[in-house]
């Protein structure tokens, strides 16, 4: 599925769905299992790169970021709770209620937030996503391959580039005061203050790492110009690296 002109996030996240429910196929019997890292780990394998072609994200995005991303939930977690579900059900020797089953979501999604504010990797993501349930749980919105290196700082970024042996530098393309990441460039870079102005003007407040993303949860009308927004500055970006590259 072609990063750019491919398939929406709702459909990507449709197939990632259905493997995911093939992977849970009778997790009350082996759920316990996933204790081991070992056998955790095979399954969170399969998962990552699940939730990598849902949102078009870069493979060195790690998972704990690029599951926030997509809503894809750890699959350790969400083996427990099919298994907490399933134990219920037995012992109440009936089905449980659409009450009971979002309570057991409820504890699913506390789990997972404790779990994403305590790791040390994806930090950038969390800054700007610090609240899981009020992301997975939107009413709007959907990310693409512009999107994404937003919201992970991976992609035509000089900063990211360089660490990975891509670029000689790292110093902003436009303004060469700062280094080129995107903190930099969505929220200080010069060349960019027109859409941030524009941004600003629409929530009436001065935009930041930390408040960008709940406007955007807020409202439908603000998501949609951070979305073309970021789509136009990163395509900057990769005219920017081209250009280097012709001159290298």
């Amino acid at each position: 599925m072609a990063n750019i002109g491919g398939p929406k996030q709702s459909s990507r996240a449709l197939l990632a769905k259905v493997s995911q429910s093939i992977i849970m196929y009778a997790v009350p019997v082996w759920g316990p299992a996933l204790i081991q890292k070992t056998y955790a780990r095979m399954a969170e394998t399969v998962c990552r790169l699940s939730a990598i072609r849902t949102v078009s994200a870069f493979r060195t995005v790690s998972h704990e970021a690029v599951s926030i991303i997509s809503g894809i939930m750890p699959p350790d977690i969400m083996a427990c709770e099919l298994k907490r579900i399933y134990d219920k059900s037995k012992s109440l020797g009936r089905k449980l209620t659409l009450a009971e089953r979002k309570e057991e979501r409820q504890a699913s999604t506390q789990e997972w937030q404790n779990r994403w504010d305590a790791s040390v990797k994806g930090r950038w993501t969390h800054r700007l996503i610090g609240n899981v349930q009020a992301w997975v749980e939107r009413k709007h919105g959907e990310t693409d391959f512009y999107m994404t290196q937003f919201l992970t700082g991976h992609g035509c970024f000089r900063e990211y580039l360089h660490k990975y042996g891509h670029d000689n530098g790292v110093a902003c393309s436009f303004c060469g005061i700062s280094n080129e990441n995107a903190m930099h460039i969505f929220f200080h870079c010069p060349k960019f203050s027109k859409e941030r102005q524009n941004l600003e003007k629409e929530v009436a407040d001065q935009i930041t790492p930390d408040n960008i993303v709940p406007y955007m949860l807020e409202s439908r009308h603000v998501w949609s110009i951070m979305e073309k927004t970021t789509a136009l500055i990163i395509q900057e970006l990769r005219r920017a690296e081209r250009q280097r590259s012709s001159e290298a």
